[in-house]
């Protein structure tokens, strides 16, 4: 965790309990849902409009003033200065410089946090409210055309789409989303970039004229203009945080000594809102050495490194890693990777599961043919044998099936001769024996009869299990 105001738990707003007969069974904690008012204080004069939030500190612009201020978030000023323009509306924060909008002159302004103007240009309608930054655009949202845009630094439109309804007011977003408030509705709208609706919730009962509003990372703070003397400014539970979760799979497994591994990281966000400086770190296991990593992962001094970056809620992706086992290493040996996680801006570090892999030094078998002979007589028997070696250095385990299909003519003495399953015992009309002198060698033989004088017999030996075997043509 890289941000000391980063989430830790939903608040708990009180706890409902469960009786029967008079008797407690049972509490549960009540979670606060999105939008829900945490505490408020009063604004500074009675038109509290844009919000903004720079890391540390709130920005508040006020319309009757014409003045914004830099609060901190109980309300204390630190810092303020006049307004360029005759109607102040919204502020959103770029990392350097404060961006404002003024209904009354319809320009947008670029200020630094003492108020000198950096630039400005028109908006593109005649009413601009609130207004936000996505780390590359604004967002402008307009009261006369129900619109919001996306705009350049210099007032390109780039994209737009309707508002949900008619009175919008203030604008922020959260890495994923925007969220737009409505003072007609009373109502804070979730948006996609396109304008979709996620979800939406009512502002406070007490905020009778909902305006500007602003996200900390973790919590909404919204402005209200109020009847009375003053504006109030709440702060309001934010849409939870980001939930990154990390896991792995391995392939081959098992795998051979001397062989590569492919190791599949996949992770996701399940959280509310975006999670931003997203890193995942695998450390290579022991008993291997690093070949590559997919997405641009790095590796030093046995960790690779992946910057994901920023993490949209409901986002998810896969990254790779390839190391190479240890040879010779033996068989049995389990290549284990417990040291993998996934860390961000606003979540703590967290490990995925170990995983492990099974080295297996594999058989080396070999398949050959003979039939002793250069000819054979019409009706003579003719006796082929198929002789499977391995030459280790371990077993190659049980189900190794040869095949052997026979020419169509010759005629099986005592029968047809299908598939042989080695074993050391007769399989149907092919008798099997191990080489004592040999004794990772089995041979299978059978005998056939050549049906027509003068015909050339060819014949085909193949494997079915495993595909390691190769043809052998006699």
């Amino acid at each position: 965790m890289k941000n000391p105001r980063a989430w830790s738990f939903r608040r708990v707003l009180s706890r409902a309990s469960l009786a029967v007969g008079g008797f407690l069974l049972a509490t549960a904690p009540v979670l606060a849902a999105t939008g829900d008012e945490i505490s408020s204080f009063p604004a500074l004069d009675s038109k509290p409009s844009g919000m903004a939030w720079d890391g540390t500190n709130l920005w508040h612009a006020d319309s009757t003033a014409d003045l914004v201020y830099e609060l901190t978030t109980a309300g204390a000023i630190v810092s303020s200065f006049a307004t360029p323009g005759s109607i102040p509306q919204g502020l959103t924060w770029d990392g350097t410089n404060l961006w404002l909008s003024d209904s009354g002159s319809d320009l947008i302004y670029q200020l630094t946090t003492t108020g000198m103007v950096v630039s400005s240009f028109s908006t593109p309608w005649s009413s601009p409210q609130g207004l936000t930054w996505d780390g590359t655009y604004l967002w402008l949202v307009d009261e006369a055309s129900d619109l919001v845009y996306q705009l350049t630094t210099t007032g390109m439109v780039v994209s737009s789409f309707a508002t949900p309804s008619s009175s919008p007011t203030g604008l922020t977003w959260d890495g994923t989303y925007l969220w737009l408030v409505d003072v007609g509705a009373d109502t804070v709208y979730q948006l996609t970039t396109t304008g979709t609706v996620v979800s939406s919730f009512a502002t406070p009962v007490t905020c009778t004229g909902p305006k500007g509003i602003t996200f900390d990372g973790t919590d909404f703070w919204l402005a209200c203009d109020e009847a009375g003397p003053s504006g109030d400014i709440y702060q309001l539970e934010g849409p939870g945080p980001p939930v990154l979760t990390v896991s792995k799979i391995d392939s081959p497994d098992p795998v051979a000594a001397g062989s590569n591994i492919t190791y599949t990281i996949s992770y996701s966000n399940t959280g509310g809102t975006a999670a931003t400086g997203v890193v995942i770190t695998d450390t290579v296991p022991v008993n291997t050495t690093f070949v590559s990593a997919t997405d641009g992962g790095t590796e030093s001094v046995g960790v690779v490194t992946w910057n994901i970056g920023a993490l949209a809620a409901g986002g998810s992706g896969s990254v790779q890693m390839v190391v190479q086992v240890a040879s010779p290493l033996a068989d049995g040996t389990l290549i284990t990777n417990s040291t993998y996680d996934i860390d961000s801006d606003l979540t703590a570090p967290i490990s995925g599961v170990s995983i492990t892999t099974t080295v297996r030094d594999p058989a080396d078998l070999a398949l050959a043919k003979s039939d002793g002979v250069v000819s054979v007589s019409v009706g003579s028997p003719l006796t082929y044998t198929l002789s499977v070696s391995n030459a280790g250095p371990n077993a190659s385990g049980a189900g190794i099936t040869v095949s052997d299909t026979l020419p169509a003519n010759v005629t099986v003495n005592g029968g047809a001769a299908g598939a042989v399953a080695l074993g050391g015992a007769d399989a149907g009309d092919w008798t099997c024996s191990s080489n004592a002198a040999s004794p990772q060698t089995i041979s299978c033989t059978t005998t056939v009869s050549i049906a027509a004088a003068g015909s050339s017999v060819f014949n085909f030996a193949t494997d079915a299990i495993p595909a390691v075997l190769a043809g052998v043509t006699l």
